[in-house]
């Protein structure tokens, strides 16, 4: 029973990364402010705003693993960082692979990453903070220290833990032809979750998810800007 609230907190947490910024702009609207007509330059200064209000949240929730894990982190940095390696290249190797086998009997690619490239185009800057600094953060918090907090049982942590990742990664698709593209977001997020058991610091998880977004993002401006 003493899981129960942790659980509870899991599932708002869950929803809350999915709902809590349409939530917060229809609380604006209900005041007057309407960000839909204002330039996209104030737009995403306000996204950010917004992303950076959740991440406040996260971070009061979880202060106290957050600031004795930056200590631990740094005390074992050399031992944290070859464990998140290894791990971050046995799941980039298991994405890529299934990626390639996905597009011969799917071609078109993932939905989600369709639209963080659209919006990498239009708002650079705004995705590189969503996606390096954000998105590590929140989704660190939430598919990995939250649901440990719940699930003690190392493998069924790492599995549970990357269907959830997956899932959530998936839901940019309209059709069911999309969860197939849990199995290599899936894969990502269980080797994070790896990391996590491995090291028992959720800033190795957080940095290699850094690092993985961060070359995904820079590759495709990089792209952008030479087809231009």
């Amino acid at each position: 029973m003493e899981k129960l609230p942790k659980m509870l907190l899991t599932i708002c947490l869950f929803v809350a990364e999915l709902i809590y910024s349409y939530c917060v702009i229809l609380g604006l609207q209900h005041f007057g402010i309407d960000i839909t007509t204002y330039s996209n330059t104030m737009k995403y200064q306000i996204m950010i705003g917004i992303d950076l209000s959740f991440m406040f949240i996260l971070f009061l929730l979880y202060r106290k693993t957050l600031l004795k894990d930056i200590t631990l982190y740094f005390k074992n940095f050399t031992k944290n960082i070859s464990t998140g390696a290894k791990y971050w290249a046995i799941g980039l190797c298991i994405m890529m692979l299934s990626n390639i086998i996905i597009s011969y009997f799917f071609p078109g690619g993932s939905a989600n990453e369709e639209a963080v490239q659209s919006i990498i185009k239009q708002v650079p800057i705004y995705m590189i903070f969503s996606t390096i600094i954000y998105a590590p953060f929140v989704e660190e918090l939430i598919f990995r220290k939250s649901i440990r907090d719940i699930i003690d049982n190392d493998y069924l942590y790492v599995i549970i833990s990357g269907l959830a990742f997956g899932f959530v990664h998936t839901l940019a698709g309209a059709t069911l032809q999309e969860l197939v593209y849990i199995i290599p977001y899936g894969a990502l997020g269980s080797c994070f979750a790896l990391m996590y058991v491995k090291t028992k610091n959720v800033y190795t998880s957080m940095t290699f998810h850094m690092i993985h977004n961060a070359i995904v993002v820079f590759i495709s401006i990089a792209g952008n800007i030479l087809g231009s």
